[in-house]
């Protein structure tokens, strides 16, 4: 089956863990915890799959925009991941009703 997968979804709709943060400290640049965990899958699953098949995760609407953080502070939790040399296209689940 070598050479069918054309592309390869890493995960899909966990809006309410990507935007999990290791501190809640204005001062510090959010590190979100899910996120670093997917960029590691992210760069496995490539190193298997290889250059030939895109990866990507596919996020809820939900959870594509911004965090707001407080004191004025926005925070993209997703571009750490979507910004990756590994992540080869930007999805997002869109459930339009009928």
């Amino acid at each position: 089956m070598a050479g069918t997968i054309t592309s390869f979804i890493i995960g899909s709709g966990m809006s309410g863990m990507t935007r999990l943060r290791a501190s809640d400290n204005p001062e510090v640049q959010p590190d979100y915890l899910t996120t670093v965990a997917l960029v590691s899958l992210l760069t496995e699953v490539r190193s298997i799959l290889g250059m030939g098949v895109e990866i990507s995760y596919a996020a809820d609407i939900d959870e594509y925009g911004a965090l707001q953080l407080g004191a004025g502070r926005i925070g993209w939790p997703l571009d750490t991941l979507w910004g990756h040399t590994d992540c080869d296209f930007i999805g997002l689940n869109a459930l339009f009703p009928l």
